[in-house]
């Protein structure tokens, strides 16, 4: 059966799954670089930047599920026979 959706399914997809690995990625980021940084501030602005990009991530999490959520029950609502 084909997509009725077919930018919009992709679209969800990669919302949720850059909130899935944003997030913790831009910590790994941070401590696989942990000996680079040369002061403690410069290490303090790096994890304030990976905390912006935690919330970011946390908010396409949730707003790509609730998109996911509503694809499918228009899905369902589109498909039934009237």
């Amino acid at each position: 059966m084909k997509s009725r959706y077919p930018f919009l399914t992709p679209l969800v997809v990669l919302v949720i799954l850059f909130g899935s690995f944003a997030g913790s990625g831009s910590y790994v980021w941070i401590y696989l670089h942990a000996d680079q940084y040369s002061t403690p501030a410069d290490l303090a602005d790096r994890l304030a930047w990976a905390q912006r990009i935690e919330y970011i991530s946390q908010w396409c999490l949730a707003i790509g599920f609730l998109s996911l959520a509503l694809l499918i029950i228009a899905d369902k609502c589109l498909r039934k026979d009237h």
